[in-house]
């Protein structure tokens, strides 16, 4: 379990009473490793919080219930046991990790199951005015744009099964996967940077666990989405290229050269240097036991060596991705945000086999 808060000093009290107290929130994440990475910040639910401080001026504490390699159907039992719990416990908003979607009937089915029948029965029992964020995260390497068209319409189908279940009031989905399509293209940014030299920057290890800087993309995402792209426009004290750029570490680990690009000759590794790292940046010792680690040691990231405008990039990308309803679609409108009522009307989810057996009976 993660807990993370953010929030400035109080001052001397007639500091204190002079100023408007800042709004809190309270967040629940529930996935594996692409949440509870990168560990440099926090994993994503530190990241939000470090994001929400600096960007809105709010105090966001964030908690996570999370398992490496896990999805939302192993994850049920402990997600179950944390809202039951007789503390009363109030969430504002629930940050679901639902992958990227599956090409797979049998996987969507099952993804729709446990979202009608488990999570939203027990969300409308225990947290029914709760927000909640569906977490998309990025496509496999080499997916066609095709294949990565019908991911984005599966993870529509798991909002609309939520939804129909009469589950929470609002349901949002943060679409990380877009914003990873925008750092790589580069296209669409208007920042002048190499998209060949950014995107490989994304990834921790060979594995595609998220580096420091892809914690950063992923939670302004979910930090625009669930308050809303023009609300957090509204209040930033300065750019929010800026405010990442600040959070970012001045180094961070990335996968193997050549693994989500072209090779770069003179990077150096992970390991080289090692004396020279920023404190905080070795803490797990299991990342770093070279050939005997879990993952390949990989290379080193160098802020600088990314250019002025890097984070500035992972900012319009997370913008655009958040403005998005439809990824792909041209006028970048405002995401809706849709609701029971809207639910009330759609049709059944599509693409689930109607003769299957049911899995999951409602509480």
């Amino acid at each position: 379990s993660i807990a993370m808060t953010v929030g400035g000093s109080s001052g001397s009290s007639t500091t204190a009473a002079q100023q408007p107290a800042r709004r809190c929130r309270r967040l629940l994440f529930v996935g594996n490793s692409l949440t509870y990475q990168p560990k440099e910040l926090g994993g994503l639910p530190g990241a939000v919080a470090r994001i929400a401080a600096a960007a809105v001026g709010e105090d966001w504490h964030c908690e996570a219930v999370t398992q490496g390699g896990a999805d939302l159907l192993d994850l049920w039992e402990d997600f179950e046991t944390r809202l039951l719990r007789g503390d009363g416990e109030v969430w504002d908003v629930i940050v679901l990790q639902v992958g990227q979607g599956s090409l797979e009937e049998e996987s969507r089915f099952a993804m729709v199951e446990v979202l009608s029948h488990r999570y939203g029965p027990l969300l409308r029992e225990r947290q029914p005015n709760c927000q909640v964020v569906l977490y998309q995260t990025w496509a496999d390497l080499g997916k066609l744009p095709g294949e990565v068209a019908l991911l984005h319409e599966a993870v529509e189908v798991y909002r609309t099964s939520l939804l129909v279940a009469g589950g929470p009031g609002e349901v949002l989905i943060a679409r990380v996967g877009e914003a990873f399509r925008l750092v790589r293209e580069c296209t669409q940014l208007g920042v002048p940077v190499d998209g060949g030299r950014l995107y490989p920057a994304l990834f921790k290890d060979d594995s595609g666990h998220p580096s420091a800087f892809a914690g950063l993309l992923i939670a302004a995402v979910v930090v625009l989405v669930s308050v809303g792209v023009d609300e957090v426009c509204s209040h930033l004290p300065r750019p929010l290229g800026q405010i990442l750029s600040a959070i970012l570490p001045a180094s961070w680990r990335t996968a193997s050269t050549g693994y989500a690009g072209e090779v770069e000759l003179g990077q150096p590794g992970w390991l080289d240097g090692k004396r020279t790292l920023p404190a905080g940046l070795m803490d797990d010792a299991d990342e770093d036991l070279g050939a005997l680690a879990k993952y390949p040691p990989g290379m080193r990231t160098e802020k600088r060596a990314l250019g002025p405008g890097a984070c500035d990039s992972l900012a319009a990308a997370a913008t655009l991705a958040s403005r998005t309803d439809a990824p792909g679609a041209s006028d970048h409108s405002a995401q809706a945000h849709a609701t029971r009522s809207d639910a009330a009307a759609a049709p059944a989810p599509a693409l689930v086999p109607a003769s299957a057996p049911r899995r999951w009976r409602a509480r």
